[in-house]
């Protein structure tokens, strides 16, 4: 048999090797693919759901039971399907005996865990990785009266692993009135929950469980109500003061135009910060004097599913308070002898109806 010639096998070595090797551009086209494909998958997949009848022209299509028993189907398919992929991802709670709400909160924390992994991932394919072990150094002037404060950021810290105290490290000799100030990465950072007397709940599949002991300017005696889905879980349960809630009638007096009062000076209002148990008796004997109460609440989600409230501000016509709930989380129904009062005004920032 005659043989190839010398060439041809070259040729057929350096077209493998190049298959076997792809060029240094080979990753960012495959990430760049695969992104445009997904784009492309999503819009589809927008386009086929938004082609459904919608509003009162999906409620005509469902009266014919053809058609209904056709959606009725592709739905328990879908949900299925949806299914199988939570299980995957070690999501629990089974969706198909969720209400709604709930199979949204699924598929939403399923949602985040899969982005997390496709960004992870995209970072990895294109060769970029982030330095967790980062820790950055910054020194600022201390503040007295004639010296302002003037940050000098050093350069972050890319090669190896920093050793214990290596943010102490200085690149000069300090001046006399520098000091050192240490900001951690987020895993050093303490979640606050670990130092609750009462452990938190962040499972977004359990209902929340008011934990109210007593029920001062009660209509009705305290009673956590369940209610239950089809299946018979726990759906959720009752608001404590729901019947209050529902009896609820402003005063005459709130719903009459009045001249506006305005509030005094920053400069002239006192300011209570109440991180104890002692000021916050004081505190709530004080709120109990006042006709008006304006309410702000601060919510944080740092390492937590649900959410925890983490400051609350209030004032009134001559006072300003700031409560630690961190701290004081265990203790601070006791202002509901004040919040539940329906004779005393609360003017809440930022709130909707019904929450």
């Amino acid at each position: 048999m005659p043989r190839a010639p010398k060439r041809v096998h070259q040729e057929a070595k350096e077209e493998s090797a190049q298959a076997d090797q792809p060029t240094q551009n080979s990753a960012s086209e495959d990430i760049e693919a695969f992104t445009n494909k997904g784009f492309k998958n999503a819009i589809a997949a927008t386009k086929a759901a938004n082609a459904f009848p919608q509003g009162t022209a999906r409620a005509l299509y469902l009266s014919y039971p053809g058609y209904a028993r056709v959606i009725e189907d592709l739905t328990q398919r879908v949900v299925a399907l949806i299914g199988n992929v939570l299980h995957s991802k070690d999501i629990k709670g089974d969706i198909k005996k969720r209400q709604m709400e709930e199979q949204f909160e699924m598929v939403q924390e399923c949602n985040d865990l899969l982005f997390e992994r496709i960004t992870t991932n995209l970072d990895i394919k294109a060769g970029l990785r982030r330095n967790t072990q980062q820790v950055v150094e910054a020194q600022v002037d201390v503040m007295t009266s004639s010296t302002s404060i003037e940050p000098a950021v050093a350069a972050p810290q890319t090669q190896g692993t920093p050793k214990a105290g290596s943010w102490n490290r200085t690149t000069g000799t300090p001046q006399r009135n520098m000091v050192s100030t240490r900001l951690f990465t987020a895993k050093n950072i303490i979640r606050p929950q670990t130092q609750f007397r009462e452990p938190v709940d962040n499972s977004a599949q359990n209902p929340f469980v008011p934990r109210l002991k007593e029920k001062p300017n009660s209509l009705k005696p305290l009673a956590l109500l369940p209610e239950y889905d089809d299946a018979g879980n726990v759906q959720s349960y009752l608001h404590p003061y729901e019947f209050e809630l529902l009896k609820f009638e402003p005063p005459t007096e709130q719903l009459q135009k009045q001249k506006p009062v305005l509030p005094a000076l920053m400069a002239e209002t006192e300011l209570m910060v109440v991180d104890t148990v002692e000021k916050l008796k004081q505190a709530l004997e004080e709120l109990r004097q006042a006709p008006q109460i304006a309410i702000d609440v601060e919510h944080h989600s740092y390492r937590t599913f649900m959410g925890i409230t983490c400051l609350v501000q209030m004032s009134t016509r001559s006072k300003d308070y700031i409560f630690d709930t961190l701290i004081l989380r265990d203790d601070m129904h006791i202002l509901n002898l004040v919040l539940t009062d329906p004779k005393k005004l609360k003017i809440l920032h930022g709130r909707r109806l019904g929450h």
